[in-house]
């Protein structure tokens, strides 16, 4: 399966990146922004930025969508370990901990494997079938579920404002990710 490589931006497709914001904001409420700026504006800046590079990692991951995906996955994870690693080393000193217990070990290879390189792989997957843009608006579904994970296991209270940022989030992923229409100028093959 051949990927999309670089796709026109269209109306739609930014209508439906407004819709998601949009609707993230409104999930996450107004009330949220209250603080920004005056308490821990260092961790603050340090979130904003993380989503800065979230949102711009896919753009940067369409320049290898020729490879496959578990070719690129493990080259990112590969970078990601040596570059973190000196940090690691120096920041932990893990030859002065304790072993840790068989559970420890058990929980982080299973979240290497699963939660890390498996999930990479889908994400370039991702970044070549339906392109950049199309896999990050896939990231304001967070927002809903943690949400609604707050409601079903925290005892969150609702409102109708998470149902309606919920559906402004839909819409926005499915403009952002429904295909184009199709042409009815083209002639049929034969």
């Amino acid at each position: 399966m051949t990927g999309r490589g670089r796709q026109a931006i269209s109306g739609r497709k930014i209508a439906g990146v407004a819709l998601g914001l949009a609707g993230v904001a409104v999930t996450v409420g107004i009330d949220a922004l209250s603080g920004i700026g005056t308490a821990a504006p260092l961790a603050q800046a340090a979130v904003l930025g993380a989503s800065l590079c979230y949102a711009f990692a896919p753009l940067w991951g369409q320049r290898f969508a020729k490879l496959p995906a578990i070719v690129t996955a493990a080259g990112a994870m590969s970078c990601a370990a040596i570059l973190m690693l000196p940090a690691a080393a120096i920041l932990e000193r893990p030859w002065a901990l304790a072993p840790p217990p068989a559970q420890v070990i058990a929980a982080v290879v299973a979240l290497a494997i699963v939660c890390t390189a498996l999930a990479m792989v889908i994400y370039f997957r991702l970044i070549r079938t339906i392109g950049p843009l199309g896999t990050t608006s896939g990231s304001y579904l967070r927002a809903g579920f943690a949400v609604m994970l707050g409601i079903t296991l925290l005892g969150e209270s609702f409102t109708w404002s998470i149902l309606a940022g919920m559906a402004l989030i839909l819409a926005g992923v499915i403009a952002v990710t429904l295909p184009p229409p199709a042409r009815h100028d083209e002639k049929p093959r034969g």
